[in-house]
């Protein structure tokens, strides 16, 4: 009787030898797992926390200083506009508040005043510049590569989100005046106290968002492997 299971000349197949006919499945090896980068060090959060806190400080008091003439200068122009249409319609200014407006223009040194505004926007460009080598050296004294990518880009998002919530100060700093002047504070002394409270939220403020900014950038440029990082502990 022959065997049903046998080969092609009757021989029955060996346990474990592939079948004629039968699919054969050839197995591959699992792709490598991409190690997951690791965390930054203490160092690195260091480095960020000051390179944004002086950064973006010094970033927004160099545009404060660079934009500061522009605003006067264009105010100035158009208070030279107001006077001139103001003039014209009626035909000499007979108004003692416009006639000493002319005076005080007509008193200024226009060329001393512009050579000042543009020495001023100068300064306040060079301020700006110290901020961010400031944070490109801080940020590598504290080992953290990629410094300029990190500074570049946090300054960006520092500056946007800055943009959006950078006057909140001046409102706690306006609603602060109100008890002041209920209580009978002089109009110069709340005004004052008004001051020191947005200076101190402002600077605050830009302090959390540098720091915030140029920690996430620090993270997100943070590298793949310690092997060629400087060493350091990590949290």
């Amino acid at each position: 009787m022959t065997d049903q299971n046998a080969g092609p000349q009757g021989v029955a197949p060996q346990p474990g030898a592939p079948q004629y006919g039968a699919p054969q499945y050839v197995g591959y090896p699992a792709p490598p797992r991409t190690p997951a980068r690791p965390p930054l060090t203490r160092g690195e959060k260091k480095g960020a926390f000051l390179a944004g806190a002086v950064g973006f400080n010094l970033l927004t008091l160099g545009f404060t200083v660079f934009v500061i003439p522009i605003a006067v200068g264009l105010f100035g122009g158009f208070l030279v506009w107001m006077l001139s249409v103001a003039e014209s319609r009626t035909q000499g200014l007979d108004d003692d508040f416009y006639f000493r407006a002319q005076e005080f223009l007509g008193s200024l040194n226009i060329g001393l005043l512009i050579a000042l505004g543009i020495a001023m926007s100068l300064i306040g460009l060079a301020i700006m510049a110290g901020g961010l080598f400031a944070s490109r050296k801080i940020l590598r004294s504290f080992g953290v590569i990629k410094a300029w990518p990190i500074t570049w880009s946090a300054a960006g998002i520092a500056i946007f989100a800055f943009s959006i919530l950078g006057q909140i100060p001046v409102g706690i700093a306006q609603i602060s005046t109100y008890p002041m002047i209920m209580s009978g504070v002089d109009g110069v002394s709340s005004t004052i106290a008004a001051a020191v409270v947005w200076f101190i939220l402002t600077i605050a403020l830009t302090t959390l968002f540098g720091w915030l900014a140029w920690w996430w950038m620090t993270f997100a440029f943070r590298p793949a492997t310690r092997d060629n990082a400087p060493q350091a502990i990590v949290l």
